[in-house]
């Protein structure tokens, strides 16, 4: 039983963390543009929420680029 408890405790912890790291990088990014940096793609891996979510932040960097560019230029 101990055996199974504890192969079932790295199985739940393997996809934890592996569901998390997604979420990490994307939080490092949207950081990076909230302190100006736009210029690092922002790409999905998946196809699922998480994607959906990095698919929605490189849109909204793309336009966030777009506008800066755009005052700098006046």
């Amino acid at each position: 039983m101990a055996i199974i408890l504890g192969i079932s405790f790295v199985l739940v912890f393997y996809t934890i963390r592996r569901s998390l790291l997604p979420l990490t990088e994307l939080t490092q990014l949207a950081s990076r543009m909230a302190d100006g940096d736009v210029n690092q793609p922002i790409l999905a891996h998946t196809k699922d929420e998480i994607g959906e979510l990095a698919e929605v932040l490189e849109r909204m960097r793309i336009s966030l680029k777009t506008a800066m560019e755009r005052l700098m230029r006046r």
